[in-house]
């Protein structure tokens, strides 16, 4: 069984893998691309952990760690302010990560996670959060297009104050990358592909767009009402809804291998092997 895979390409080594272990062929298409963009804020947070004036950082992504330290980088190609933020952070400031993997890449650089959610999205981090920040001066990490939502809870919480710095921007696919989300749609419509997957809502933006520019947006969301669509987060599968399509799959764990689990679950239980 083919399943269409949509998150960005830095990850396809990775979720080809995972969905191989559950069985799956995988046709693979970024619907998103990540572009790293200098905000004017960026010095000010950089100072305000390195100073210790923040009280805790949240990070809203994989993205978001790897920006900040690219940003860093480019600001000293030494080495030496990266690691005096890592110790700024691990001796003075309460991290927060949006999920497993954010933690994971924190790690990475050497950053230990106070905070992980039990639901890995926005809500989850706010629900956290809110017994914590009272008082507190927080700094949000995240892209340009994520909602103020985080940020209004945790202020109503009582938080001291809450700076964004929105370091990086979602970008729909580009060359290569739109050739296959293209082709992507093609095998949707050819019957070749059995499951889709979607990660956010950008991404389900970005494919419909482009098959309202190639013209075949009603027959494709016809087409998707025959086999199974799967999606993390309830904003995810809100956005496929407000197009007309069916969601079957979102997985309690805001996590592509819970999801690739999930729908593996679904398509052994069903004889039609994923099809309505």
């Amino acid at each position: 069984m083919r399943v269409g895979v949509t998150r960005p390409a830095k990850y396809e080594q990775e979720s080809v893998a995972i969905a191989n272990a559950y069985g799956f062929d995988v046709f693979y298409a970024p619907l998103i691309s990540v572009e790293r963009v200098w905000e004017r804020k960026f010095k000010e947070f950089l100072q305000s952990v390195l100073r210790g004036v923040a009280n805790l950082v949240v990070f809203m992504s994989v993205s978001s760690v790897e920006c900040v330290f690219a940003h860093i980088h480019d600001n000293d190609p030494t080495g030496q302010l990266a690691e005096n933020f890592v110790r700024a952070l691990n001796n003075k400031i309460t991290v927060a990560a949006v999920g497993p993997a954010t933690a994971r890449k924190l790690e990475s650089y050497g950053v230990s996670t106070q905070v992980l959610p039990k639901e890995y999205s926005s809500r989850g981090l706010a629900e956290a959060l809110m017994p914590l920040v009272k008082g507190k001066r927080v700094w949000i990490v995240r892209s340009r297009q994520g909602d103020d939502t985080l940020k209004a809870r945790l202020e109503e919480a009582g938080a001291a104050w809450v700076q964004e710095a929105r370091i990086y921007e979602i970008t729909p696919p580009k060359g290569d990358e739109r050739r296959r989300a293209e082709e992507l749609i093609m095998q949707l419509l050819a019957g070749d592909i059995e499951v889709i997957t979607f990660t956010s809502g950008m991404c389900v933006a970005n494919f419909f767009k482009i098959a309202e520019e190639l013209g075949v947006k009603d027959e494709l969301i016809a087409r998707m009402c025959n086999i199974s669509v799967a999606a993390i987060g309830e904003p995810t599968r809100k956005k496929l809804e407000a197009h007309g399509v069916r969601v079957d799959v979102v997985p309690e764990k805001f996590t592509f291998e819970d999801m690739m689990k999930e729908v593996r679950a679904r398509v052994t239980s069903s004889p039609h092997r994923g099809i309505r």
